[in-house]
């Protein structure tokens, strides 16, 4: 048994702490989140803080009994609740507004007077694949090889050739999605 198991018994006397052992956060390690509010139920009836403890407990208490014991608990959950949804909201507002910035810096630098300015990430992408045919060659060739040295020698080159393409390939993702906003932004009269 887990936490998540007990979350609908005791939404009904505890909704706030129900949804926490139920993992529902929108955040990121909502089930984390969730073992602590196990922890606080068990410690507001008085048991082992265990999923099974605690499931125990629950079918052994009168309902209004286990709503008086949780009404501490249910507050506090209550109020990070609202603090941890705050967080979660903030940080959608920022990663928005640095999606927006990220989206007009490229819009200004194509209508700039500047050529580099609007070629410099098209040409970066060109270069990287250019570079393809020969890291596919030099891959392929040690595994052609037959030589156990050579071979051996292939987890570094590939490690290597990752650290390579990470740059560019993140540069060609914002790229390509900042390119296809406008190419939607144009096609829909910026709506």
């Amino acid at each position: 048994m887990d936490w998540s198991a007990l979350g609908p018994v005791i939404a009904q006397v505890a909704p706030t702490l129900g949804g926490l052992l139920g993992g529902l956060l929108p955040i990121p390690f909502g089930s984390s989140v969730g073992s602590l509010a196990g922890n606080a139920i068990a410690a507001a009836l008085g048991v082992e803080p265990t999923p099974a403890a605690v499931s125990a407990a629950v079918a052994a208490t009168p309902t209004d009994v286990l709503a008086n014991q949780l009404a501490e608990a249910e507050a506090e959950a209550k109020a990070k609740w609202e603090a941890l949804g705050a967080m979660a909201k903030a940080d959608a507002v920022v990663g928005a507004a640095q999606v927006k910035t990220v989206n007009t810096t490229i819009a200004a630098e194509l209508v700039s007077g500047a050529w580099y300015q609007r070629v410099w990430r098209p040409t970066a992408m060109f270069v990287w694949i250019a570079s393809w045919p020969f890291q596919l060659y030099a891959i392929l060739n040690g595994v052609a090889s037959y030589d156990a040295a050579v071979i051996s020698q292939l987890g570094s080159l590939v490690y290597a050739l990752s650290a390579w393409n990470a740059a560019p390939a993140a540069l060609a993702g914002v790229y390509s999605y900042g390119r296809s906003q406008e190419k939607i932004a144009a096609a829909t009269g910026g709506a």
